[in-house]
């Protein structure tokens, strides 16, 4: 699989500093299969990190300085760093690979202000895994773990940094990506534990506001890296009319004249997403109606300010989303389609 140049060469930077001994003066080797390997955690998808503080069971895969294969002995941080800094071991997984997301998930750690120490791209093998997760093979899911994680590429790397391993699960969300919060890892790319098809539907509109500041692309791109599925769209300018009908509910509150008035001034976008959970997650993806009690992280809690230009809007339930999903579409223009990498982000 060929690698965008910018990830070709961190590539090639960390293979150098293993060569050249970087590496191997914070790790003693041993011959391979003498020692268990980390690849992950137990999470079936998208993004593993080491668990315990203790001891750190670094990455099959690393080259030494005769271009071998080595198995890298357990480090403990602290006899081997000092009581400040530790190395957590992170792996990127095939899901994670397929679906383009290996440099946002870089730099997430990058711009936290951990240090690189080492990373490999390599397909491990199904035996190298159930050694990694032999700890779940009780577990009736563990064939299909092992089958997956072994079906492609994954990036595995060792980061170094004061309270990383702590750090990095936090960075990481919950197991459950639904319930991980906006801003973590999984929170953000992650819609099912896995990886079952969904058909639930949410209406999402973009507001003029966010269409004047040029915020269109930034917040599709949201719902493209969650996983979820676009269905329609269209960039359309709707009557007062027709805003009375879509804000019925609100028609008895003193800013709905205003409401209706500046929405119907502009033109907006307006979606239909579709996937497990979609309305939930799609809600808790906004923030708040009022960006100030919006956590970072959130669409509202990162940009905007001010309750009346709050930037987007999204069906409150299931009910709700069929209800404003037949305002604005014709059945015709719901769009029936699979995804190339569904199989990477449901199971």
């Amino acid at each position: 699989m060929a690698l965008p140049s910018r990830l070709a060469s961190q590539f090639r930077s960390s293979a150098a500093l293993i060569r050249n001994g970087a590496v191997k003066k914070a790790f003693s080797t041993q011959s391979a299969g003498k020692s268990r390997s980390m690849l992950g955690n137990a999470a079936p998808f998208l993004i593993g990190a080491t668990a315990a503080t203790s001891t750190l069971l670094a990455a099959k895969y690393f080259y030494d300085n005769k271009d071998k294969y080595t198995v890298l002995r357990p480090v403990h941080a602290a006899s081997r760093m000092g009581n400040k800094s530790e190395r957590t071991f992170i792996m990127v997984k095939p899901d994670g690979v397929q679906r383009g997301l290996v440099g946002d998930i870089i730099k997430r750690f990058e711009q936290k202000g951990f240090k690189l120490v080492a990373m490999k791209f390599v397909h491990a093998d199904e035996d190298h895994l159930r050694k990694h997760y032999e700890d779940l093979k009780a577990l009736p899911f563990f064939p299909g773990l092992v089958k997956f994680v072994s079906s492609g590429p994954v990036v595995a790397m060792v980061w170094e940094g004061v309270g990383v391993v702590k750090t990095g699960r936090v960075m990481l969300g919950e197991t459950n990506p639904a319930d991980s919060k906006p801003g973590t890892i999984r929170g953000d790319y992650c819609v099912h534990i896995g990886r079952i098809m969904a058909d639930e539907r949410t209406f999402l509109m973009i507001k003029p506001d966010a269409v004047h500041r040029g915020l269109i692309g930034e917040i599709i791109t949201r719902f493209e890296k969650k996983g979820f599925k676009l269905v329609a769209m269209k960039f359309v300018k709707k009557s007062e009319k027709h805003f009375k009908e879509h804000y019925a509910e609100l028609s008895q509150k003193k800013f709905f004249a205003g409401l209706v008035k500046y929405m119907s001034e502009s033109p907006v976008v307006a979606m239909v997403w579709e996937g497990k959970g979609v309305v939930s997650t799609a809600r808790v993806m906004l923030g708040e109606t009022n960006p100030v009690d919006s956590k970072p992280g959130t669409i509202r809690g990162d940009l905007s300010i001010d309750i009346g230009r709050n930037i987007i809007h999204g069906s409150d339930s299931v009910e709700t989303a069929k209800k404003e999903i037949s305002l604005w579409f014709q059945a015709d223009e719901l769009n029936s389609w699979t995804p190339n990498d569904y199989t990477c982000i449901y199971e």
